[in-house]
């Protein structure tokens, strides 16, 4: 069979019984540094410094290699732990006939996050020696990935190679994975049989979004969402149901208004909608957040539920508790902090980590728990925060762990403590974790998990560490700075604002002193 295109590959395979060939693979992809020579006498290749060829192992899927239809019989690629060719050996075809032989993944089993090494082998089955350099491109669910891409400069005729691709690829999702790799991408060569070139294996990736660890590496604005006689801090902002919203309120806490926003295309938000003239707090701090599809607030006793709806609410905030002498004992918490725990679909729980509380008119560092959804009273847990005024609170469930750690933070402080909370909700804490890297200007800002990695922002300054299965931090890095502190203070006496960040999608949103900033959360190999 010979079918070639210039800028395409026909791609042949077996569907079902039959033979199918079409659905053009566009290869499109830029040239690659990453250079292989062989020589014909030898058979040697030479690999990126980065990975060596024969470093790989076999993937865990199926392969689909290009069929051939030679003499009027057919073969078909081979399942097993690596995609191998079904190309006849029995002799050689007149000039030089490239074959991909086979693929493999390092590791075989890759997770959310890993470094996969993708290696193939190329054989050339024809009577003449390759000397014409051809490409070797791969794929990734049908999407070329030029970077990738390697270049083979000879292969001797009868000679094979195995070749590892010029960078590791990450995955960024769980499920069924289609690699793919194609041998001269760019169609530069005339062979007797073009369908051999083609090759793809499945591979399943273990492991969902939260196996990931992520990084920031540049931040973009919105359009302000406050002017100069109003602001946000320190009331709260968060993210729900795929909308941002944000508390404001004026410099003497009258006009409580609620702004929300999606984000477009880029992920920026934008353009502000009014979602309540009158979000009914402040204007003291406090905590709110989305606890399983539920915003909630605690305000002075209450137990508050919003009523939102694409961007806008509906009407006051939901009352649920019975008594605001009981639903935290007696408590009456603005300046608190609070954060929601999902270990699995029957094992949630909202964490409350005390505050200031109007009754004694003091900080109450007393720790609060109720399963989800939340019930009228929360009941205590008889732990009191480390810290004596609460600060923020971030947590991460190891995926099949059973249970989750709890970060948490000292209020206008620099200590970060970490606690253990098991599938019955019960906490075990608390383990201090030293102190949080210095920043810049006031040092405040808001601390959140995405994937395996707990963020910090210090005024300015922007943090990232990963996290192991059991909780602990690998090395605080360095991120992309905000364009702005993060936090402009305009209250007395050091109290902690509410936490003021939201997660969509793959973005992060915080919001700053007059608009919000964005970045997106890039996949990153768990350097733990």
């Amino acid at each position: 069979m010979h079918m070639q295109r210039r800028g395409t590959y026909s791609v042949c395979m077996r569907m079902h019984g039959a033979l199918v060939c079409g659905g053009v693979l566009p290869l499109v992809f830029a040239c690659s540094s990453g250079v292989v020579e062989v020589d014909s006498g030898s058979g040697s290749a030479s690999a990126p410094t980065s990975a060596s060829a024969g470093e790989t192992a076999g993937t865990s899927g199926s392969a689909t290699g290009g069929d051939s239809e030679t003499d009027g019989t057919e073969s078909s690629g081979i399942s097993g732990t690596s995609g191998t060719s079904g190309t006849d050996e029995s002799g050689s075809s007149p000039g030089v006939d490239l074959a991909l032989t086979s693929i493999e993944l390092a590791p075989g089993s890759p997770r959310v996050g890993d470094e996969v090494w993708i290696s193939a082998s190329i054989k050339n089955h024809g009577a003449d020696d390759l000397e014409l350099p051809v490409r070797l491109g791969f794929a990734i669910d049908g999407v070329p990935r030029a970077e990738l891409a390697r270049e083979i400069l000879s292969l001797g005729a009868g000679q094979e190679v195995e070749m590892a691709a010029a960078l590791p690829w990450t995955p960024e999702e769980s499920g069924v994975v289609e690699v793919a790799a194609v041998v001269d991408a760019d169609a530069m060569i005339d062979e007797a049989d073009e369908a051999d070139n083609f090759m793809a294996v499945e591979v399943t990736v273990g492991g969902g979004a939260a196996q990931l660890c992520r990084t920031i590496d540049s931040w973009a604005e919105s359009a302000p969402v406050v002017d100069g006689e109003r602001g946000s801090h320190p009331l709260p902002s968060l993210a729900h149901d795929g909308w941002f919203y944000v508390h404001t309120q004026r410099g003497d806490g009258g006009d409580r208004i609620l702004y929300a926003a999606k984000p477009d295309a880029d992920g920026v938000l934008g353009p502000w909608q009014v979602a309540s003239s009158d979000h009914g707090g402040g204007p003291h701090g406090f905590t709110a957040v989305d606890v399983a599809g539920d915003v909630l607030h605690f305000r002075n006793g209450h137990i508050a539920r919003y009523k939102l709806s694409e961007g806008v609410m509906d009407g006051d905030v939901e009352l649920l508790e019975d008594d605001v002498e009981t639903a935290f004992g007696g408590r009456k918490y603005v300046w608190d902090s609070a954060v929601y725990v999902e270990i699995s679909e029957t094992q949630r729980f909202l964490i409350h980590l005390g505050g200031f509380s109007f009754a004694g008119y003091t900080y109450r560092p007393d720790v609060f728990r109720s399963a989800v959804p939340v019930e009228p009273a929360f009941a205590e847990t008889g732990l009191e925060h480390p810290s004596s005024r609460p600060g923020k609170a971030a947590v991460f469930a190891p995926e099949g762990a059973g249970l989750a750690y709890l970060y948490t933070g000292a209020g206008g402080g620099d200590g970060l403590w970490r606690g253990t909370v098991d599938g019955a909700g019960e906490i075990s804490g608390w383990d201090s974790l030293g102190d949080l890297p210095q920043g810049t200007d006031n040092g405040r800002g808001d601390l959140f998990i995405a994937g395996r990695s707990l963020f910090v922002i210090r005024g300015a300054a922007v943090f990232r560490s990963n996290l192991g299965d059991e909780g602990a931090l690998s090395e605080w890095v360095p991120q992309a700075s905000l364009p702005t502190p993060q936090i402009d203070v305009s209250w007395g006496d050091g109290h902690t604002e509410g936490a003021a960040y939201g997660l969509i999608g793959d973005h992060v949103h915080v919001m700053g002193p007059k608009r919000v900033y964005t970045a997106r959360l890039g996949a990153s190999a768990c350097d733990r």
